[in-house]
């Protein structure tokens, strides 16, 4: 069962798509917001 919030969310995003880092942030910034504190993790190959 999944809540409300994260079935708008999953239907934001194209999981064919491969985004941008600034179109990446626009999404997570419109997602809907939790209750408690949100954290992004980034990895990155150089």
């Amino acid at each position: 069962m999944t809540g409300k919030r994260i079935k708008k969310a999953k239907e934001s995003i194209d999981k064919e798509k491969e985004y941008s880092l600034e179109e990446a942030i626009k999404l997570l910034k419109d997602a809907p917001q939790s209750k408690f504190d949100e954290t992004v993790d980034l990895a990155v190959n150089l």
